[in-house]
C-alpha cells in the first residue's frame, strides 16, 4: 500500500510512495503525531535527481526490516529540499556543525518538536539499523540528554552562517583589500585543469563570475586568465554534454571528466550567463558554440508550454547512473562507420571504454578542434563537418533511449537566474531570441509564481501546497527584473524589482537586528537566511546588491543604508572565507572601483545600450530610453540619441557614439 506521499506533487516524494516506511510531507499532522506519540522523527531530504538519494532508497528504505524499525519508533518525515529550501537549509547546517560536512541524501533524528539531535548523509542498510537501534535506545533510556543536546545545537544554528552584528563599527574597504582576498583565492586555482585544486569538482559559476569583473577592473591577467581556462576545461569535459549542450552538477575527478550525471537548472542557468559574459571579455567561437548550444537544450529539453522551466534531470535512467549518456566504441563504429576513428579518438573512447560502468565512454575533448584538426592532417573545416555529421547521428541513436526522469518543478529563483541567463546571452550574441526568452520568463514569473495576493510563489501553486516565496526567490527575481530593465528599458520591469525588495524588506529584514529571515513559515525552529554564498550566491547578498542598484535608480537612500549595513556587518568574515563570499564581492567590487550610471537616450536607446554591451564593461548600471520616471533620466533629452556617462550623479557631456561613450569610461 501507499504511504501518506501517495498525493503529493512533488517527484521526490512520489518516488518513496511505495517504500514500506510509513513516510508523511511535512506539516503540522505529522509533527502533531510526533509529539502525542512522543516519539522522535526521522527528516529525510532529498531530491529527484540526486543519485545516492536514489542508491539509500533501494539499499535502505525498500527493505521490509529497516522499515518496521522506522515506523515501530520514529515518525518519519520525507522533504524535497527543492521544494522546502528552508527545511533543508536547518538540517543541512545542523548536520554540518555534528560532522563538518553535509550533502545528500540527509537523514537526520530530531526531538518531536522538530529539533535534531542526530544527522548524517548517505547510510548503509546496516549502518542505518545501527543509527536507529542506538538512537531510539537513548531516548528510551536518557532522554534528558537528547535534549540538552538539542538545545545547544539550536543555540549553534542560530548563529550558523548568519552575520555577526558588529555594533556599528566601520570597516574600509579598499582595492588593496580587495587584491588580498583575491590573492587568498589564487592559493585555491588549478592552474593545469582550471577550476580549483581538487576532486570532486563543482562548476561554481557565481565565483568566476567575480573573478571574472575583478581580474576585468584590476588588469590582474593571472585571474583574467584562470577563468578562461576553467571555461575552456569545463566545455572539453564530460561534464559538459557534448552531444545536445548543457552541463551536468559537478564532475567526480579534477579533470572534469566524468560527471555527476544530474543536469541542474540553476547550474546552467549561471553558466549561461558565465559564458556570455566570457565572450564579450574575449570572444571565441568555442564560447558562442556553448552559449547556443546550451540554451537550445533548455528550450527544448526543459521548457514548459507556460514558459517556465523545470528544475532537474535525473542522474539515473534504468536505476543506472549516466547509461543514457555514454557510448561503447562499437556503438560509434557502427553507427558512423566512415569517421568512427577520428570520432572515438577526438571524443576519448576505447573498447574497454573510459569510466566505470563497463565497455562504456563518457564522451570528453582533450584539445581544441583546431589543435585536433592539425594533429590528424585534416582542414578544419572539413573536421568540424565530420564532427558535427557524427554529432546529429549520435545524438538521434541516444534520443531513442529511455531518457532520465525530468523533474517538472518550476522554481522561482531558478527561473529568475535563467532569465539573466537569456538577457546575457542576448548581450554577448545580440540575437533576439535569447531577449524573447527572458521576456517569456518574465511574463511567466508574474503569472504562475504570483498568489492572489500580489506575493511571489516559490513553485506554482497546487491543491497540495501554496508554498510563499522564500527570500531568495524575491531577491533573485528583484535581480533578474533589473537585468531585463536594463536591456529592454521597459520601466515596469524596474518597477516590479522594486516592488519585490520592498516587499522582501517587509517579510523578511529584521530592521532592529539588521538580519534577514529566509522563510515565511513559522513552524522551523530557527529562521535565519544564510549570508554565505553558494553554488547559488544567497539571498541576504543578492538583496544587499539590488538595493545598491536600486538605490542608485530611484535616488533612495534608505535602499544604501540597508545595503551598506549589511556590507560592513560581513566585510570580517569576508576577510576569513573570501571563496565562500563571492556574491558579497560582486558588489564589493563595483562599490571599490565605483559603478558608472550610463543614460542611453532616444529612439535607438537599446540598440545603442546593445553595441555598448559588446563591450565587457563590468561596473556600469544602465539606464536610458525615453521614459522620464526614473530619476536619474531627469533633466535629459529623451527624444535625442544620447549617451551620458555619470558618476556619482556628476554626468560628463552626452556624447552622440559607441565609441567616445567608452572612451569616457575608460577615461572618466
Amino acid at each position: 500500500m501507499a504511504n501518506l506521499l501517495k498525493d503529493e506533487k512533488s517527484l521526490y516524494l512520489q518516488q518513496h510512495k511505495d517504500n514500506p516506511v510509513n513516510w508523511q510531507p511535512w506539516g503540522d499532522k505529522a509533527l502533531e503525531q510526533a509529539r502525542a506519540e512522543n516519539k522522535l522523527l526521522v527528516v529525510s531530504i532529498g531530491y529527484s535527481s540526486c543519485h545516492w538519494c536514489h542508491v539509500m532508497e533501494r539499499e535502505s528504505f525498500v527493505d521490509p526490516l529497516v522499515a518496521s524499525l522506522m515506523n515501530e519508533h520514529y515518525i518519519n518525515i520525507k522533504v524535497d529540499r527543492e521544494e522546502r529550501p528552508d527545511i533543508d537549509q536547518i538540517y543541512i547546517a545542523a548536520v554540518q556543525i555534528m560532522t563538518g560536512s553535509a550533502g545528500w541524501p540527509l537523514n537526520c533524528i530530531c526531538l518531536p518538536d522538530g529539533r535534531p539531535v542526530y544527522g548524517g548523509t548517505y547510510f548503509t542498510n546496516e549502518q542505518w539499523r545501527d543509527v536507529l537501534n542506538h538512537i531510539n535506545k537513548e531516548w528510551e533510556e536518557n532522554p534528558q540528554l537528547l535534549y540538552e543536546y538539542a538545545e545547544k545545537l539550536k543555540g549553534a544554528l542560530n548563529n550558523f552562517k548568519t552575520i555577526p552584528n558588529t555594533k556599528g563599527k566601520a570597516f574600509n574597504f579598499s582595492k588593496e583589500h580587495l587584491e588580498a582576498v583575491v590573492e587568498q583565492w589564487k592559493e585555491k586555482f588549478d592552474e593545469e585543469n582550471g577550476g580549483y585544486q581538487g576532486a570532486p569538482k563543482f562548476p561554481l559559476p557565481n565565483d568566476w563570475l567575480f573573478l571574472l569583473k575583478y581580474g576585468t577592473l584590476s588588469s590582474d591577467k593571472q585571474v583574467v586568465d584562470q577563468v578562461h581556462r576553467t571555461l575552456k576545461m569545463l566545455s572539453w569535459g564530460g561534464i559538459y554534454d557534448q552531444l545536445a549542450g548543457g552541463f551536468a552538477r559537478y564532475s567526480v575527478d579534477r579533470y572534469w571528466k566524468v560527471p555527476h550525471f544530474e543536469k541542474m537548472l540553476y547550474d546552467n542557468a549561471q553558466l549561461l550567463s558565465l559564458y556570455s559574459d566570457a565572450y564579450r571579455q574575449r570572444p571565441s567561437a568555442a564560447y558562442k558554440a556553448v552559449i547556443k548550444n546550451t540554451s537550445k537544450w533548455l528550450k527544448d529539453n526543459m521548457m514548459d508550454a507556460n514558459g517556465g522551466f523545470y528544475s532537474a534531470l535525473d542522474a539515473e535512467s534504468e536505476s543506472v547512473e549516466g547509461k543514457y549518456y555514454v557510448f561503447t566504441k562499437q556503438e560509434i563504429e557502427k553507427l558512423i562507420p566512415q569517421s568512427a576513428a577520428l570520432v572515438a579518438t577526438y571524443f576519448n573512447c576505447a573498447s574497454q571504454g573510459n569510466w566505470e560502468l563497463e565497455d562504456t565512454n563518457v564522451l570528453f575533448c582533450s584539445q581544441s578542434d583546431e589543435d585536433f584538426a592539425a594533429a590528424n592532417g585534416i582542414e578544419l573545416k572539413k573536421w568540424q563537418e565530420i564532427k558535427e555529421k557524427a554529432i546529429d547521428v549520435l545524438l538521434k541513436y541516444r534520443n531513442s533511449r529511455i531518457p532520465p526522469a525530468t523533474d517538472k518543478k518550476q522554481i522561482c529563483a531558478w527561473n529568475a537566474l535563467l532569465l539573466e541567463g537569456f538577457c546575457d546571452a542576448y548581450l554577448a550574441l545580440g540575437e533576439t531570441e535569447y531577449l524573447t526568452l527572458a521576456k517569456s520568463l518574465g511574463k511567466f514569473i508574474n503569472t504562475h509564481l504570483v498568489s492572489s495576493g500580489g506575493q511571489l510563489l516559490h513553485i506554482p501553486a497546487d491543491p497540495n501546497r501554496n508554498i510563499p516565496g522564500f527570500l531568495d526567490d524575491y531577491s533573485l527575481t528583484a535581480s533578474a527584473f533589473i537585468k531585463l530593465y536594463q536591456v529592454t528599458f521597459e520601466v515596469n520591469w524596474l518597477q516590479l524589482a522594486q516592488r519585490y525588495t520592498d516587499e522582501a524588506l517587509e517579510l523578511f529584514y529584521d530592521q532592529e537586528n539588521k538580519h534577514f529571515s529566509y522563510s515565511q513559515f513559522s513552524d522551523l525552529i530557527v529562521n535565519k537566511a544564510d549570508t554565505m554564498d553558494d553554488v547559488i550566491p544567497s539571498g541576504v547578498s543578492t538583496m544587499a546588491r539590488n538595493l545598491h542598484r536600486l538605490g542608485k535608480y530611484f535616488d533612495n537612500n534608505a535602499y544604501n543604508l540597508i545595503a551598506d549595513e549589511l556590507i560592513q556587518q560581513k566585510i570580517p568574515q569576508i576577510d576569513q572565507f573570501p571563496t565562500v563570499h563571492s556574491g558579497w564581492l560582486n558588489l564589493l567590487v563595483e562599490d571599490v572601483y565605483g559603478t558608472y550610471e550610463v543614460v542611453i537616450t532616444g529612439p535607438d536607446s537599446q540598440k545603442n545600450a546593445l553595441k555598448l554591451n559588446q563591450e565587457f564593461i563590468p561596473n556600469v548600471l544602465l539606464v536610458g530610453g525615453t521614459n522620464t520616471e526614473i530619476p536619474l533620466m531627469e533633466g535629459k533629452d529623451v527624444a535625442a540619441n544620447k549617451l551620458y556617462i555619470c558618476k556619482d550623479k556628476t554626468c560628463r557631456a552626452p556624447v552622440d557614439t559607441i565609441s567616445e561613450a567608452i572612451y569616457q569610461l575608460r577615461n572618466f
